[in-house]
């Protein structure tokens, strides 16, 4: 079986897809991966091929902006879901398309595996008439279906294709997930998910850097971290939209630095570039450009996050409580599904004095931790990774079904 795997959007969702495009070199099929120049890292040393065929995401979203308009009483929230929309299913596609469709000619995959918002690769399935399967990324789990619908039609109708009714076709084969059906964060206009567990590392090779052996162990740790997809784009020409949002990542990191200097803690700050490893700080905190964010987190007391779905499962896998600081797309609806589970708390308060007080109580709260460990036995129980192999074998053969909806079914 020959598998085109396609990501474009983050180095998040890069490392959603890896370990499912691994399982599947690993079974002995043949594995493509097609992504941009910043996300071909991510796939050194894997026993599968990757090339940077794709262009990269710099979508001008400042259309979105007009369109929903700031003086039309729409809240930040809302406002950022029509921008994710934007980012995601805007004019630009249609580049990512016919790069796609050139690297397919050349492929001619049977199955298609994507990145859950990489609509470019839905309309290279169509053409090929693959089946094509999502990965786990969550950046999808917010948009407005209504408004990703007009945006998905409006590229249809510029590749001269019919409209569609609805978004069904967007899952028809199924979709992946590494959360338990009880701890979903989807949509309920999104089918049940055909799930496996959080892989425990994505990258084989990290370890914990030798700083972080010297901290000291006699107060809470504490990991801090905004995410990748605005340090993808840093390096990029992007539009004011994205450059306000990375000044408010960064005016947010900050607010964190001086949160952490309030609380009995030490605190790890990965900064994805956005502030200079070497700025100071207070004597308990330590700045990083990048962490092996998953095992540190088996060594952390409380993660602060921005709410990114990448970052939930690996707190969630680790059994650690999260102080949620949603920024943009789904973070909003991820921070208010982590305060429902009890799994943490939505900071809706950026001063460092609500952060702070958000730290010290859950840091000094028993059951929150409990939940926490409770929610990462639920993730336990899940199959690995390789047993979602036969599963795509069936759907690229044509003879496996959807996980319907209500049922919530680990892979079988």
């Amino acid at each position: 079986m020959r598998v085109l795997c396609c990501v474009t959007t983050a180095v998040s969702h890069a490392r959603a897809l890896l370990p499912v495009a691994r399982a599947l070199a690993c079974a002995g099929h043949e594995v493509l991966v097609a992504t941009t120049v910043p996300l071909l890292r991510v796939f050194d040393g894997e026993p599968f091929r990757a090339r940077a065929d794709l262009p990269p995401l710099i979508p001008d979203v400042s259309p979105a902006l007009a369109e929903a308009g700031r003086g039309a009483g729409e809240d930040a929230a809302t406002l950022a879901r029509k921008v994710g929309v934007r980012l995601f299913a805007g004019p630009h596609i249609v580049e990512g398309y016919h790069a796609l469709a050139a690297v397919a000619d050349r492929f001619r995959p049977d199955l298609v595996l994507r990145g859950e918002a990489e609509f470019a690769a839905v309309l290279l399935a169509e053409d090929l008439g693959v089946p094509h399967v999502p990965a786990p990324a969550g950046s999808a789990n917010a948009l407005p279906p209504d408004y990703l619908l007009v945006l998905l039609n409006e590229r249809r109708r510029e590749l001269g294709r019919p409209e569609w009714d609805d978004l069904e076709p967007l899952y028809r084969h199924g979709r992946l997930d590494f959360m338990p059906a009880s701890y979903s964060f989807a949509p309920a206009h999104l089918p049940d998910a055909i799930t496996c567990r959080q892989p425990d590392a994505v990258d084989r090779a990290e370890v914990l850097p030798d700083w972080v052996l010297a901290l000291p162990a006699d107060r809470p740790l504490v990991l801090a971290s905004f995410g990748t997809v605005i340090s993808v784009l840093h390096a990029q020409a992007v539009d004011p939209f994205t450059v306000a949002v990375q000044a408010d990542t960064r005016s947010a990191l900050l607010a964190v630095v001086a949160a952490l200097a309030e609380t009995d803690c030490v605190g790890v700050v990965a900064t994805g570039g956005l502030v200079p490893a070497d700025s100071p700080v207070p004597g308990n905190v330590r700045l990083a450009d990048h962490v092996p964010q998953p095992l540190l987190l088996r060594c952390a007391q409380l993660f602060i996050t921005h709410g990114g779905y990448n970052g939930i499962r690996e707190s969630i896998a680790a059994g650690v409580p999260m102080a949620v600081l949603p920024r943009y797309g789904d973070q909003f609806a991820n921070a208010a599904r982590v305060r429902e589970l009890g799994l943490g708390l939505h900071v809706t308060d950026g001063s460092a004095g609500a952060i702070a007080a958000a730290c010290r109580t859950l840091l000094d709260d028993a059951a929150v931790t409990a939940r926490a460990r409770l929610a990462q036995r639920h993730m336990l129980a899940l199959p690995p990774v390789e047993d979602l192999v036969p599963r795509l074998e069936r759907i690229a053969a044509g003879t496996g079904t959807p996980v319907p909806v209500g049922t919530g079914a680990p892979v079988p």
